[in-house]
């Protein structure tokens, strides 16, 4: 999980910005809220604002993969860019889409498999449809079936490093040099 990036606050803060002083109902909402400072009565309706648009209040709670396309256009949907809004909203849609197909490529090319080829074909045969057409949960258990798949050779990959494999086999027995140690 990777948090906003100042450079992604600051565009969100200049657009939230730009949409307050556009929002018609500004002056307003500072009449009705007196004990507000201008620059108070800002920030409370940006929050309420971003709630509206991801559920998070606060900037610092908001993280890149989830948040950020969609206040982003929910702020250019508030200033009248309408085309960028719904821009924004597509990339979003498609941004988890584009995380499968890329481990997709990734477990292919690992396994010396042709790209798009390979999973074309498992997906046609098994979802009637084009690589292009299938879902995301259709995507992601092609994901799982090729990386089940053994490599040309015959072999599987070589499995991620973790500490257990980096430990030798000792069949279950006390290494050496702890039953040097051991009392009996």
């Amino acid at each position: 999980m990777q948090y906003l990036s100042k450079c992604q606050k600051a565009t969100l803060c200049q657009l939230a910005r730009r949409a307050w002083e556009l929002w018609p109902e500004r002056e307003a909402f500072l009449r009705a809220n007196p004990e507000y400072s201008a620059t108070a009565a800002f920030e409370a309706w940006r929050r309420v604002q971003q709630r509206q648009a991801c559920g998070v209040e606060s900037l610092r709670s908001c993280t890149s993969e989830h948040h950020y396309l969609l206040l982003r256009s929910h702020w250019n949907a508030a200033i009248g860019n309408h085309e960028r809004a719904a821009s924004d909203l597509l990339k979003h849609a498609n941004e988890a889409r584009l995380v499968v197909l890329h481990k997709l490529r990734e477990s292919c090319l690992e396994r010396g498999l042709d790209y798009p080829g390979y999973p074309g074909a498992i997906c046609r045969r098994q979802y009637k449809c084009a690589l292009e057409d299938a879902g995301e949960k259709q995507l992601w258990r092609l994901v799982y079936t090729v990386r089940n798949r053994r490599r040309k050779d015959g072999s599987r990959p070589a499995p991620k490093s973790s500490r257990r494999s980096s430990q030798p086999d000792t069949g279950g027995r006390p290494s050496p040099s702890v039953q040097a140690n051991l009392p009996f």
